[in-house]
C-alpha cells in the first residue's frame, strides 16, 4: 500500500499510527512517500493521499483525519534579547522566517472572539519549503515562524524553542485521505484510513 503525505508528518502522531497499524497489521506493506508540494489524486501513483484540500472529482472517497493546530514559535536566546511582547502585534517589528512564501499576513483568533491581523513585510527575509527548515532556522534563533504545534513538543520541552501567545490561534489545517473509489484494496485502504482517524484524534 502507497502512501502518499506532506513532509511534515515526519514529525507528528500520524507517523505513530502508520507504525502503531503496521505492527498490528504484519501482514501489509506499507510504502511512505513524503512530499513538500500537492499531489495530484488522479495521477494514481499512490494508493492513499493525505491532503489539505478535499478534491473535487466524485470519482475519489474522501474521509476526514484530523486538524492539526498551528503555533507562533521563536528560539530561545531571540525571545532573549526582545522586549516582552504583551499582545501579537508586537511581533510586527520582529524577524520572521515563513513558510514557502513571503506572506505578509497572519490572522490570529483569541477564544473565537478577540482577532488581530499580523502585518510584515521587510521582516520576512527567510522562507522555507518545508516545516524542517522553519523548525531549524528557529532554532537558529533568526526570527517567529508559525509551526504545526505537535512538531515543536520536543523543543519546547528542551527549551531551544518558546511558544508566543499560546492563547491564541493561529488557525487549524484540517487534513483528509483521498482515494480513488474503485480501488481494488479498498477493503483494506478503509481499514488504515479508520485506524488513523481514531488513533491520531484520540492523540489529540
Amino acid at each position: 500500500m502507497k502512501v502518499s503525505l506532506p513532509s511534515y508528518f515526519t514529525h507528528s502522531p500520524l507517523l505513530e499510527a502508520i507504525g502503531q497499524f503496521s505492527l498490528s497489521h504484519p501482514g501489509v506493506e506499507i510504502a511512505l512517500s513524503f512530499t513538500n508540494h500537492h499531489r495530484d489524486p488522479s495521477l494514481r501513483d499512490s494508493d492513499i493521499f493525505v491532503l489539505v484540500a478535499e478534491p473535487r472529482s466524485s470519482r475519489f472517497a474522501v474521509q476526514e483525519l484530523f486538524e492539526i493546530e498551528r503555533g507562533l514559535f521563536v528560539g530561545r536566546d531571540y525571545f532573549a534579547r526582545q522586549a516582552v511582547p504583551q499582545h501579537p502585534k508586537d511581533l510586527e517589528d520582529w524577524d520572521w522566517i515563513t513558510f514557502r512564501s513571503k506572506k505578509r499576513n497572519f490572522e490570529l483568533s483569541k477564544h473565537g472572539n478577540e482577532r488581530v491581523k499580523l502585518s510584515i513585510d521587510l521582516q520576512s527575509r527567510l522562507q522555507s519549503s518545508n516545516f524542517d527548515g522553519l523548525h531549524y532556522l528557529a532554532k537558529m534563533n533568526l526570527g517567529v515562524t508559525v509551526m504545526p504545534v505537535d512538531m515543536c513538543r520536543e523543543s519546547i520541552r528542551d527549551g531551544s524553542l518558546i511558544r508566543l501567545f499560546d492563547d491564541w490561534s493561529c488557525g487549524a489545517v484540517t487534513h483528509y485521505a483521498v482515494w480513488p473509489e474503485n480501488t481494488r484494496k479498498e477493503g483494506l485502504t478503509s481499514v488504515f484510513v479508520d485506524f488513523l482517524a481514531k488513533h491520531v484524534s484520540s492523540d489529540a
